[in-house]
């Protein structure tokens, strides 16, 4: 057998198996890839705010999300975003121990954003479905952003 030909058959032996693997890559990828729908917090009232965040899925009550928040004055917070999928969504509000504000809404896979405004005494709570809407919302108080990783110290 001269070089050539082992040359070609070891080619040939590659790419066959190459092919087998790029088919068991796509296959792990024919699923639909499940989307993540942003929050925002801005805390427009004097003081810091505690809030806890939470999600339960429609249908099967399991809890989808849980997040607790002391948010500074005037701060915009980004925390991590919500699954895409049908499920109830509560802010709650606390002076101290005690809940004194709960705000709660429906979303649904559509939504592009949720956008929650803490005041000195009331939550308020809204899901933007609009995408242009969605970007004008998110891109209006920047500069005072924060990651919600660091944050977590409300109970």
């Amino acid at each position: 057998m001269n070089r050539r030909t082992v040359l070609q058959s070891a080619g040939v032996g590659a790419l066959a198996g190459l092919a087998g693997c790029l088919d068991g890559i796509q296959s792990q990828f024919q699923g639909r890839v499940q989307g993540r729908i942003p929050i925002e917090i801005t805390n427009e009232s004097d003081r810091p705010q505690n809030i806890r965040l939470e999600a339960y899925e429609t249908g099967t009550d399991r809890q989808t999300y849980d997040e607790n928040y002391s948010v500074r004055s005037g701060e915009l917070v980004h925390p991590p975003h919500l699954d895409e999928l049908e499920q109830r969504f509560r802010v709650i509000r606390f002076e101290g121990e005690e809940s004194s504000s709960v705000a709660t809404a429906r979303i649904s896979p559509d939504a592009q954003l949720v956008f929650i405004t803490v005041y000195a005494d009331d939550v308020e709570l809204e899901v933007v479905y609009d995408e242009d809407e969605a970007e004008n919302v998110s891109t209006e108080d920047d500069e005072n952003a924060t990651a919600g990783a660091g944050d977590e110290n409300a109970s």
